[in-house]
């Protein structure tokens, strides 16, 4: 989830993705065009992938004539690739050691990786002998060293990562979220559980406040589905649920742990530029943002020509004609139009409808995917969120292929009943 650049003698960097995505994707090839079983799910998501990496390609091609150089797509789906073989390995080596478990142990383990970065990012923030130790051995982009050691208002930490800021933080919280989920769903209400629980919980919240907020965007969004479903068992069902009491146990808890371990004062600065649209939305009653309003205003760069707007012109804006914007969407509209972005996002809303399918006995994690896939559109108005090495890529792949598991599973229960019958 989290694989960092190492500084090696004379200069030298060791990008150990290469062994951490590299190496399980060349396993996961193998094993997935080896193996006899294979869903409807995966297989079209990798069509859909490679029908959009063909599209990119086009363009791409199209730009060289008129003089564009940017292959930043390609690499993206390049990168992808290696991830969906790479989280077909992971996610099968878990069906494997864990049989019917294996959904149960992949979320509560997704959970415990951003605990553990979540407190490596404290421990960064809170002991300067060991900041400066630990990035003399992880290397660190010329910005976010700058948001490291620099003279800047508030710092953002990146743990392992050689950057993070936007992309990071929502992958925390999501990876917090997934937790939540998995709480609500599978924990049991053991005193000792629930305490280690609510700790890990309150360090991967804090963290949030040293990463980007638009962890909290994201935290939010997951918040209110469960609190849909607490207060739908209220009114409509007139019952509390037993897993109810629990996440709201748990979120109190957190809260209250997180308020006491926190010098407030101190790191007033990160605090305001974390929560400043909420504090904006109690002064004035409105929900904005000076920062992202002024990135709307004056980055929202998009084609004129209805051709152009459709299909694309093309210009990526990360190659030889850089776009002045950061918008994930002012990227992909310019780069290859409207038609080119539903075609690109497509294999990734293929897994909502599987989602949808299944819903009857995975009614959480349909809400889950339906949140996670609703806020990958609004967060490409912040970043870029395409397939590349962020967590956001890696936990969509890894939720792709437990629903790839649990379609086989239900497709080889339909056949054997139909044997039977």
């Amino acid at each position: 989830m989290f694989s960092p650049v190492l500084k090696l003698f004379l200069g030298i960097k060791f990008k150990t993705y290469l062994i951490t995505v590299f190496v399980p994707a060349i396993l996961g090839f193998i094993k997935y065009f080896k193996s006899k079983q294979q869903s409807k799910l995966s297989n079209t998501v990798l069509i859909l992938m490679l029908i959009g990496f063909i599209y990119v390609l086009i363009v791409e091609y199209i730009g060289i004539l008129v003089g564009i150089i940017d292959f930043s797509f390609t690499k993206d789906y390049v990168i992808g690739f290696m991830i969906f073989f790479s989280a077909y390995y992971i996610v099968s080596q878990y069906k494997f050691y864990y049989g019917n478990k294996f959904f149960e142990k992949l979320l509560i383990h997704m959970f415990y990786v951003g605990a553990i970065h979540s407190f490596l990012i404290l421990s960064i923030v809170f002991f300067a002998d060991f900041r400066e130790l630990f990035y003399k051995i992880i290397w660190l982009t010329d910005k976010q060293e700058r948001y490291v050691f620099g003279d800047v208002f508030n710092r953002r930490y990146s743990g392992f990562l050689d950057t993070g800021f936007a992309s990071l933080s929502a992958t925390h919280a999501t990876l917090l979220s997934i937790g939540f989920f998995h709480f609500y769903k599978f924990s049991d209400f053991k005193f000792t559980k629930l305490i280690f629980f609510v700790t890990l919980s309150a360090g991967s919240f804090l963290s949030l406040v040293f990463i980007g907020r638009s962890g909290f965007v994201v935290l939010g969004a997951y918040m209110l589905i469960l609190l849909y479903l607490y207060f739908y068992n209220i009114f409509f069902h007139l019952k509390v649920s037993y897993s109810s009491f629990k996440i709201l146990m748990l979120i109190v808890l957190a809260v209250l742990l997180t308020i006491s371990m926190f010098d407030f004062e101190k790191y007033e600065a990160e605090l305001g530029a974390s929560f400043n649209f909420i504090m904006h939305f109690i002064e004035t009653g409105t929900i904005s943002d000076a920062s992202v309003d002024s990135i709307l205003k004056s980055q929202l760069i998009f084609p004129s020509e209805p051709f152009n707007l459709l299909f694309g012109t093309a210009n990526f804006g990360r190659g030889s004609m850089l776009i002045h914007s950061d918008l994930g969407m002012v990227y992909f509209i310019n780069g290859m139009g409207i038609i080119g972005t539903l075609l690109a996002f497509s294999c990734y809303f293929i897994l909502l409808y599987y989602a949808y399918l299944f819903r009857k006995d995975f009614k959480l994690m349909f809400y889950f995917i339906l949140i996670f896939e609703i806020l990958l559109i609004i967060l490409n108005f912040k970043d870029l969120y395409f397939l590349a090495f962020s967590g956001i890529t890696k936990i969509f792949f890894i939720l792709t292929f437990i629903y790839h598991f649990i379609y086989l599973e239900r497709f080889d229960c339909n056949r054997q009943k139909k044997g039977l019958d």
